[in-house]
């Protein structure tokens, strides 16, 4: 695989880890915000409340986004684990300068189902979402994806 493609993949990989975690997170924050109790970490409840003034989203779009959230929880959690399980794995195949190729492509094979599992539960939340939106507030979702896209890349190719 050529370089460029290496960090292409790797930049999609990484965002796609960042974009799922943070709504899909497991992890309980103690922060009032609007999406407070959603099981979503801090830095990812200060985002989808930045997101939900920037689309002037109703009380009942957040609770419909809400219960959207909670209801993906469940399948979301143990990709969440697992990932975590599988970057444990790779730690300790590596450990000590070791390296056995079978097992870290095993590892990095597994880890790539994962992801690509949790990828698509990311789509499906964002398209159940999609659906509480305005077409006007759809406009502005995908400008807002845009600009969090564009700082991306200059972040990770700079």
């Amino acid at each position: 695989m050529k370089t460029t493609t290496k960090r292409i993949v790797i930049v999609a990989s990484i965002a796609a880890v960042l974009v799922a975690g943070s709504v899909f997170a497991f992890a309980q924050s103690h922060r009032a915000g609007r999406f407070a109790g959603t099981g979503v970490p801090a830095f990812a409840q200060k985002f989808l409340d930045r997101a939900s003034i920037f689309l002037s989203l109703s009380d009942e779009q957040e609770a419909q986004i809400k219960a959207i959230l909670e209801a993906e929880k469940p399948k979301v959690q143990p990709l969440i684990a697992e990932l975590a399980a599988n970057r444990k794995a790779l730690q300790e195949a590596t450990d000590n300068g070791t390296f056995n190729e079978a097992a870290v492509k095993a590892i990095a094979d597994k880890q790539g189902e994962t992801l690509a599992a949790l990828i698509v539960e990311k789509e499906r939340v964002k398209t159940q979402i999609y659906a509480v939106l305005t077409p006007e507030q759809r406009a502005k979702a995908e400008q807002f994806r845009s600009r969090i896209e564009d700082r991306m890349k200059q972040h990770f190719t700079e």
